[in-house]
């Protein structure tokens, strides 16, 4: 077994200017730029076996509302919500959980990484708990034509389960569990996630799984194969950050014509070409959801001059900012 590293369990208050040591978004992408401000409150907790899984968990409250746009890695995640509402975004796949009335648990598999995307809604208190898997690990574990490898075939197969209280227990007993000191302690943690994500395949059948995309069938990858997607998810965590060519060089110890290269092998496109792309797609989205005005989106996308970003946004979408705030508007006006 591969090293463990400790449990930690942390009693946040989060305010403007502070954040936790370690939140979803950061678990997810390892950090969301300069929305890492994050008002929320409660008690969160990490703990991660380096060879298997990562899981993350607690009870948190909303202290205001917040979008957080992020990336998660390839992994299968495994989401359990056992009260409040949750509203999560994988690759543009929304889900909306509520488990007022009863516990919810949902199973995505992620065959690279994707953009994330979570709102916060003020006043909302949520107990839940997350488990991402390691491709590889689950891979090299399952026979061709078990019910793990046919859900793990597709990328954003995904399966919304009514837990059992058999698995809401042991959901909870992970959840809720005094800090392990020692090698037995530990050893039962990984005992109780092992036993969490093998009683969620029993309980599945095929009818169960909904796939989105045609077949991605996974391969053990070379270190060289999980440099480059090091390099996506790097990207996809600091757009808001200073992505020049020659800073990511430095970052990941390689000359500028390797990146490059690299870079397009793996994106299909020039990095800076993606880097624009990403960020403006991600201004659309806090457009469209009324989260920012116009002259705060050209900002967060980089453009220091609306126009410069108005001209972009265009090209890229085939109408300007204005215009889609303007839609935006009427659709709102005939909803009510």
């Amino acid at each position: 077994m591969g090293k463990i590293q400790s449990f930690r369990t942390h009693v946040v208050h989060l305010t403007s200017d502070s954040q936790p040591a370690k939140t979803e978004e950061q678990f997810l992408e390892r950090g969301c730029g300069s929305l890492q401000q994050i008002p929320m409150k409660g008690r969160v907790f990490s703990y991660e076996n380096s060879d298997a899984f990562s899981l993350h968990g607690g009870k948190t409250y909303n202290e205001a509302n917040t979008f957080l746009a992020s990336s998660a890695p390839a992994g299968l995640v495994l989401t359990f919500l056992l009260s409040g509402k949750v509203n999560v975004n994988y690759d543009g796949l929304a889900f909306d959980l509520d488990a007022s009335e009863q516990p919810k648990c949902l199973l995505v598999n992620l065959s690279k990484t994707v953009p994330f995307y979570r709102r916060l809604q003020a006043g909302e208190e949520s107990e839940k708990l997350n488990v991402v898997f390691l491709p590889q690990w689950v891979i090299e574990r399952s026979r061709p034509d078990c019910m793990t490898s046919l859900f793990m075939e597709k990328h954003l197969t995904h399966a919304l389960i009514n837990p059992s209280q058999q698995l809401c227990d042991i959901a909870k007993d992970i959840l809720w569990m005094r800090e392990p000191n020692t090698f037995s302690e530990r050893i039962f943690v990984d005992r109780l996630v092992y036993q969490l994500m093998g009683e969620v395949f029993d309980s599945l059948s095929v009818a169960d799984f909904t796939q989105i995309e045609s077949g991605h069938e996974y391969v053990i990858k070379s270190n060289n194969e999980r440099l480059d997607d090091g390099l996506t998810g790097y990207i996809e965590a600091h757009l808001d950050d200073d992505l020049s060519l020659e800073r990511l060089a430095s970052t990941f110890h390689t000359s500028v014509s390797n990146l490059q290269r690299k870079a397009r092998e793996q994106l299909g496109e020039p990095l800076n070409r993606y880097v624009r792309r990403r960020r403006l797609e991600i201004a659309k989205f806090r457009l469209t959801e009324r989260l920012m005005t116009v002259s705060q989106a050209a900002y967060s996308a980089g453009y220091q001059h609306p126009s410069n970003f108005t001209n972009a946004f265009k090209r890229e979408f085939g109408f300007s900012p204005s215009q889609l705030t303007e839609t935006q508007l009427l659709s709102a006006k005939e909803d009510k």
